[in-house]
């Protein structure tokens, strides 16, 4: 029998709720998870909206782990933790062993703006024989969090850790196509018999120093009306994405472990994957969406899927008025007249864009949609954009179909493109 990969444990923390279950029932219901945001002083700013993770508690993991000043001072990596903690238990799976981890995150481990500059100005002040001095006071103000805060892989050094992983974790960043390429990278895993299990797991959190970087690439969106109406996919009046935090965890097994212990869900399969490079500009998609359709056509491909056997996509759809029409001309390029029968939406209209942890969010809104047959609705689209005349499942109420098999898309900067293809267990 050929080896198959299904996923058999969820969890999320974003800012729909701090669980799967939170979130999945926020995104059928249209609610969105977008406000001013509060964290931090955004009042200089045209855009002032995010999507920030609400009342997250951390007591019962620092209780579990044995934890707590590393999850006080950085709180995503509690936010971490709980989404890969409530995977294990959904999974039915024990914490430790020999299982590998698929981990993206980006833009963590960043000390507090005002914080930079208080550092920068005593370091800059300090003669050479104070150098020593300033170093110790430092360490012993920070300890662990300095350590943690120097590379971009601390994040899966420390989950491994904690989970008592004793396989090297595979690290990945490719921007905001790096949720879906940790999927990708446990399924290659797996099918290469490399591990049986894999623990897929993304962090991003929502910073003024993320916030300044993005506003002064002007990516991100205004609106006059309420928060909640800002991220709008698929919209005319669409005019850039809404920067969020969260988490993601997914566990992956090979199909014959998950039936041999009788796990207590098997939510999808993951039946196969296309990557490819733009190699045009870091921050703008090819203008043709020549590789993005092209990582659609490889999916399928990988797959062993016929364009006709597809019934959903759960778009990348950011927001942004080139990457939803492109995007939408990529779907058109590979389905033909059949893209208009296929049911899309777009998840980033109620949590914004979580950046690197999105493409996993959304991964496994697929899996749920696949496992439930229903697809939650892409809210604020009350005006299609005559270049985005696709089915978008507009409104605020999800809708019901026996879908069969489901693609996802995401699309980074750096001309990063990933498209997978889940199809529902049988």
């Amino acid at each position: 029998m050929s080896k198959r990969v299904v996923i058999t444990g969820t969890g999320m923390v974003t800012p729909l709720g701090n669980n799967t279950k939170s979130t999945w029932e926020g995104l059928l219901t249209g609610k969105s998870g977008l406000d001013y945001i509060k964290n931090f002083d955004v009042s200089g700013f045209k855009s002032r909206v995010g999507g920030e993770i609400k009342d997250f508690a951390s007591r019962h993991l620092q209780k579990k782990y044995g934890i707590d000043e590393i999850i006080e001072r950085i709180p995503e990596y509690g936010h971490l933790l709980a989404a890969a903690d409530e995977a294990m238990q959904d999974a039915g799976i024990p914490c430790g062993g020999d299982e590998m981890l698929s981990m993206g995150s980006g833009g963590t481990n960043v000390l507090p703006f005002v914080e930079n500059a208080q550092l920068l100005k005593r370091y800059t002040s300090l003669s050479r024989s104070d150098t020593d001095s300033f170093v110790r006071q430092t360490q012993s103000a920070y300890r662990d969090f300095l350590f943690l805060a120097r590379e971009n892989n601390r994040p899966a050094f420390l989950l491994n850790r904690l989970l008592g992983l004793s396989a090297v974790p595979k690290d990945i960043h490719v921007a905001c196509a790096t949720g879906t390429q940790v999927v990708a990278a446990g399924y290659d895993l797996i099918m290469a018999g490399r591990s049986s299990r894999v623990i897929c797991c993304t962090v991003q959190p929502l910073n003024l120093w993320e916030f300044i970087a993005f506003y002064l690439l002007d990516t991100q969106g205004e609106y006059d009306g309420p928060p909640a109406g800002t991220s709008r996919p698929f919209d005319r009046k669409r005019n850039g994405f809404v920067m969020a935090e969260g988490s993601a965890a997914l566990i992956l097994e090979d199909m014959e472990l998950a039936t041999r212990r009788k796990a207590p869900h098997v939510y999808a399969e993951v039946a196969g994957y296309g990557i490819t490079s733009d190699a045009y500009r870091l921050t703008d998609p090819h203008p043709e969406a020549t590789h993005s359709a092209e990582a659609m056509r490889l999916a399928l491909k990988h797959s062993g899927v016929e364009a006709a056997d597809v019934d959903y996509i759960n778009a990348h759809g950011t927001s942004t008025v080139e990457n939803d029409r492109l995007e939408t001309k990529a779907i058109k390029d590979v389905f033909g007249r059949m893209s208009y029968d296929l049911c899309i939406n777009a998840t980033k209209s109620m949590t914004g864009h979580m950046l690197v942890t999105s493409g996993l969010v959304e991964t496994v809104v697929t899996a749920l949609s696949l496992h439930e047959g229903r697809m939650h609705p892409t809210i604020n689209l009350e005006e299609p954009d005559d270049e985005c005349d696709l089915k978008y499942l507009a409104g605020d109420r999800a809708v019901e179909a026996p879908i069969q098999t489901a693609m996802t898309n995401s699309f980074g900067f750096g001309g990063h493109n990933i498209s997978m293809v889940l199809k529902k267990i049988a």
